[in-house]
């Protein structure tokens, strides 16, 4: 059983299904450490979101930072 955070600032977990630098077994491993963790998996996209999946990745890092406030 993974060790819970004390941090509870809201956490953004962002991971490409197909990632082979960090798999989404270690993106929800993360999430299982923090209380506040949101996990968004892109389907299909491998490392790189921000350049693989722009727009999906822009829409989730403002929709998250929008629900944080």
């Amino acid at each position: 059983m993974p060790l819970k955070s004390h941090l509870k600032a809201p956490v953004l977990v962002l991971a490409g299904s197909d990632d082979p630098v960090t798999p989404p077994r270690m993106a929800e491993g993360i999430v299982a450490r923090y209380p506040h963790a949101k996990l968004h998996l892109c389907l299909g996209a491998k490392h790189m979101l921000h350049i693989e999946r722009t727009d999906e990745f822009n829409r989730v890092i403002l929709d998250f930072l929008k629900s944080a406030l």
